[in-house]
C-alpha cells in the first residue's frame, strides 16, 4: 500500500469544528495528516486524543514565510495565511524533508468532514496518476523530484510560478493554474474522486454537479457520518436512496455543532447543522423536512456574518451571479 501524507498549514484560530475533521481523519488510519499551525491554545492540543495520525507542529506564520523563503532565490510574496493556497502545488520541494517516506503527499482544506479516504483513493489510481483531484480542497501529487518540480514548467500560455509567488494576491494556481500546467504537459490529472463540494450560495445541500441524476438527488439531501463512511441520503421518485462520498466540503458555511460535548459516535448532517447521535435512521418524510431550501435563513445568516462587508456594488455582483446559477440549473448546465 502506498503511503500517502496531506500537508496542511494554518494559521490563526482553528474552525470551531475542528474536532469533527480530527475525528474523520482518525478513521482514516493509512492516511497522515502534517498540521502546520500557531494555535497552541486550541483544547483539542491539550485533551490528550490528538490522533496518531496527525502529526501536530507549531510553527509561526513568519517562520513558515522563511521556510518558503530559503527554496527561492527571488523575493516571495505571503501578506497573509490565505495567499499560502497558491505555494500548495510547491509542497513537494518546501517539505521535501518532512514528507521523503511517503509515495504521495497532498493538500486539503479543513472545512471538510472525510470518509473512507482509499475507498476511493485505490491503489489503482496511484499506479496510473501522478496528480489525483480537481479541487484545491484535496489534490494529491506523486513523491518524485520530477513531479514535485513540475509546478516550475515554462509553458507558452500558462501562468508562471514567479507571476504567481511575486503576486500579493492569490491567483488560485493550486487548482486553475495547475491543472493548465498538467494538461499543457500532457500528463492526465485524475478528477473521477466522488466528493460532495457543496455550493455555498443556498440554504440546502447542493453539491456541485453536472451529472443529471445527481443534481435530481441535489433536490433532497442529507449526511451521515457512520464509523468512518460518509453517506449521503437523497431522496426521488419518493424512496431513499444512499451513496457514498470520500468527503464532504463546508465552502463558507458555518455548521452549528450538537451533542460534541460527549464522544463522537455517528453524526447526522443537515443544513447546516451537525449532530452527535448513537442511531441514524433516516426517512423519506425526515429527509424532505430538514433538507427544505430555507433560503429566509441563509439571507439571515448571510447578513449576520457579513453586513459589515456588504457594498452596492458586492449585492449587484452577487445577485447577478445567483441569477445566472439559477438559469444554468434550469437548463441543466450544471452549477
Amino acid at each position: 500500500m502506498k503511503k500517502i501524507v496531506y500537508i496542511v498549514p494554518y494559521f490563526g484560530k482553528l474552525r470551531s469544528d475542528f474536532a469533527l475533521w480530527m475525528e474523520s481523519c482518525a478513521k482514516n488510519p493509512t492516511v497522515d495528516w502534517l498540521l502546520y499551525t500557531d494555535d497552541k491554545d486550541n483544547a483539542m492540543f491539550h485533551s490528550g486524543k490528538v490522533p496518531a495520525n496527525v502529526i501536530v507542529k507549531f510553527v509561526s506564520f513568519e517562520e513558515m514565510f522563511d521556510k518558503i523563503q530559503k527554496c527561492y532565490d527571488f523575493n516571495v510574496e505571503l501578506p497573509a495565511p490565505y495567499k499560502l493556497c497558491d505555494y500548495r502545488p510547491a509542497f513537494g520541494e518546501i517539505f521535501h524533508d518532512e514528507i521523503a517516506e511517503y509515495d504521495f503527499w497532498g493538500h486539503c482544506d479543513m472545512d471538510l468532514v472525510f470518509g473512507n479516504v482509499r475507498e476511493f483513493l485505490t491503489e489503482d489510481v496511484l499506479e496510473k496518476y501522478d496528480r489525483v483531484g480537481r479541487w484545491g480542497h484535496s489534490i494529491f501529487y506523486r513523491n518524485t523530484q520530477e513531479n514535485n518540480a513540475r509546478y516550475r514548467s515554462k509553458l507558452n500560455g500558462v501562468i508562471n510560478y514567479k507571476e504567481v509567488f511575486t503576486d500579493k494576491k492569490n491567483r488560485f494556481f493550486d487548482e486553475i493554474g495547475m491543472l493548465e500546467v498538467y494538461n499543457a504537459l500532457g500528463i492526465e490529472t485524475y478528477c473521477g474522486l466522488r466528493i460532495a463540494d457543496i455550493h455555498p450560495s443556498w440554504w440546502n445541500f447542493e453539491i456541485f454537479t453536472k451529472d443529471p441524476e445527481e443534481r435530481i438527488r441535489n433536490k433532497h439531501r442529507v449526511f451521515a457520518w457512520e464509523d468512518g463512511t460518509l453517506n449521503s441520503y437523497t431522496v426521488y421518485n419518493n424512496r431513499v436512496h444512499v451513496n457514498t462520498f470520500m468527503y464532504v466540503h463546508f465552502l463558507r458555511r458555518p455548521m452549528q455543532l450538537h451533542g460534541f460535548d460527549k464522544p463522537v459516535e455517528k453524526m447526522w448532517i443537515i443544513p447546516n447543522e451537525i449532530y452527535n447521535v448513537s442511531e441514524i435512521n433516516p426517512s423519506v418524510s425526515l429527509i424532505k423536512k430538514v433538507s427544505k431550501n430555507r433560503m429566509d435563513k441563509y439571507w439571515l445568516s448571510f447578513i449576520k456574518r457579513k453586513w459589515k462587508q456588504i457594498t452596492p456594488q458586492k449585492v449587484y455582483v452577487y445577485v447577478k451571479g445567483r441569477i445566472r446559477g439559477s438559469i444554468r440549473r434550469t437548463l441543466g448546465k450544471g452549477q
